[in-house]
């Protein structure tokens, strides 16, 4: 219960850095098909990618996280980047048990202000790595804090973009 309240509220100071109405109709109509899928193959941006993670003790997800987290914010017009990460979460004793993995979105807003990629890439690590350690929290507490934050809808997701990195 402690470790789900700890969650919660961080949950809510990072859900506070979210713009008002993220899941607004944006006025644009879904195109068909509703989801497509786009893949880069690029050897160069692989070496890249994987020669900036091991210079910077990083994970290559952060690389392109930090990469893309600017282009994100302009389009929301902030400061900040708000992004749901994947996390691996045991909720209770008995989930402990569960074999496989058990995942839950964990709500992080990265700063895109910065003198360099490199600083951006290391704040994202780090604060995605924070996000995924502090955002553990029970389901049904985490549906209460969005709805109090963003209404009813909130418990629905709505994802625009959706990234696998396979390098």
């Amino acid at each position: 219960a402690q470790r789900s309240a700890r969650g919660v509220r961080y949950w809510k100071q990072e859900l506070e850095k979210f713009p008002a109405d993220p899941l607004a109709f944006t006025g644009r109509r879904p195109e068909n098909p509703r989801y497509r899928t786009y893949s880069l193959r690029s050897p160069a941006l692989r070496l890249t990618v994987l020669e900036l993670a091991r210079e910077l003790a990083v994970g290559p997800s952060s690389v392109i996280l930090a990469a893309a987290a600017p282009l994100l914010a302009r389009q929301s017009e902030s400061p900040n980047c708000g992004v749901v990460l994947a996390a691996s979460h045991r909720y209770d004793a008995a989930s402990m048990e569960y074999p496989g993995t058990l995942v839950q979105g964990v709500p992080t807003a990265l700063d895109v202000t910065g003198p360099s990629l490199r600083d951006l890439i290391t704040r994202s690590h780090r604060t995605s790595m924070l996000s995924a350690l502090a955002g553990h929290c029970h389901p049904e507490e985490l549906a209460e804090t969005l709805r109090a934050r963003f209404g009813e809808e909130a418990t629905q997701a709505r994802l625009a973009c959706v990234v696998n990195l396979n390098l």
